[in-house]
């Protein structure tokens, strides 16, 4: 019966993501403030270059920004001396950026293929959802849902934000929690297939 229950929530949260990406264009707004790109990229330059790189293309296991989608608000205790139009700015010039070709290639091909299954299947046994139905096909991301891609980040990066997420409290909130029950669901063995196969995909739209 718990299992049946998971399933059934798997889908009504599909329905939730399908119904909201009816929405127009520009349903997930920067703060309703109009961005200055220029702006966003001195301030690049100057604040964010050298974790991001300037044009949000890092050479290490740092975050990839060009081309991503979102905010990120584990970011927001580093960014507190930012005003909104900062974030604001930044977030334009980030996503305005052309990101790099998938730099973490060399990747275990059995772990791949496992980690496409999950990815794009879960695991029904265990109650994990997948994470395609969020994140997308290719884990390109929703614009309109301001869900992050994260195909194509470093393994360093992508272990680091599961293991975040699995240890955050449960809210009791499914929407909320759902990346933190989710993840929290995956065996050590999962992680590294699905961190192997998110870090061989291409970064940004398939």
């Amino acid at each position: 019966m718990r299992k049946f229950g998971v399933f059934v929530a798997s889908l009504v949260f599909l329905f939730m993501v399908q119904a909201a990406l009816a929405q127009p264009p520009g349903f997930v707004a920067i703060m309703g403030l109009t961005p200055d790109i220029a702006n966003g990229g001195a301030l690049a330059a100057e604040k964010c270059a050298g974790c991001h790189g300037a044009d949000g293309n890092p050479v290490d296991g740092w975050p990839r920004l060009a081309g991503q989608i979102r905010t990120y608000e584990l970011m927001n205790p580093i960014a507190a001396n930012l005003s909104d139009q900062d974030i604001a700015d930044l977030t334009a010039w980030f996503s305005s950026q052309t990101p790099a070709s998938a730099p973490f290639p060399d990747q275990d091909p059995m772990l791949v293929g496992q980690g496409a299954v999950i990815f794009n299947q879960g695991n029904f046994e265990s109650g994990v959802i997948a994470c395609a139905i969020c994140h997308g096909v290719a884990g390109e991301g929703v614009e309109q849902l301001g869900i992050p891609r994260i195909a194509g980040q470093s393994p360093r990066y992508l272990n680091g934000a599961i293991a975040t997420f699995a240890n955050l409290p449960d809210t009791g909130i499914g929407f909320l929690s759902a990346m933190t029950i989710n993840v929290s669901r995956l065996t050590p063995e999962e992680v590294d297939a699905i961190v192997a196969y998110l870090a061989s995909q291409p970064w940004g739209n398939p």
